[in-house]
C-alpha cells in the first residue's frame, strides 16, 4: 500500500494505492482519494477474463454527479491505455449500505 500526498488546484489531499499481487485477489487495484472539497472517493478495479471492471464510491453527491458526467471519458482513457474493455459501476457511500448506479 502506498500513501501519496497530492496537490490538486493548490489543495492538498491524500491518495492511497494498493496493488494486490500473488494471491487469489491477484489483478486487484484499490485506490482512495481524500480531499476536503471532494470528500472520499474510493475505487476498486479488477482485471479478470480479459476486461477491467471497477466499482467507484463517493462520499459527496455532487462529486458522484460530476463522475457520472465524465465516466465515458474515464472509461475511454482506460480503454486506450490498456487496449481492454472497461466498465464501471458507481454509487454513494452510506454507513450501512451502498446505492449502485450501473453504467
Amino acid at each position: 500500500t502506498y500513501n501519496i500526498p497530492i496537490l490538486v488546484e493548490d489543495k492538498l489531499g491524500n491518495l492511497s494505492l494498493k496493488i494486490v499481487r500473488g494471491t487469489e485477489e491477484k489483478g486487484l487495484v484499490d485506490v482512495a482519494l481524500q480531499m476536503d472539497e471532494s470528500g472520499v472517493i474510493s475505487g476498486s478495479f479488477r482485471y479478470e477474463h480479459g476486461e477491467i471492471t471497477g466499482d467507484v464510491d463517493f462520499e459527496k453527491p455532487e462529486i458522484a454527479g460530476l463522475f457520472s458526467e465524465h465516466m465515458p471519458y474515464f472509461a475511454n482513457a482506460m480503454r486506450e491505455a490498456t487496449g481492454l474493455p472497461v466498465s464501471f459501476r458507481y454509487g454513494m457511500m452510506f454507513i450501512k449500505k451502498k446505492m449502485w448506479i450501473l453504467r
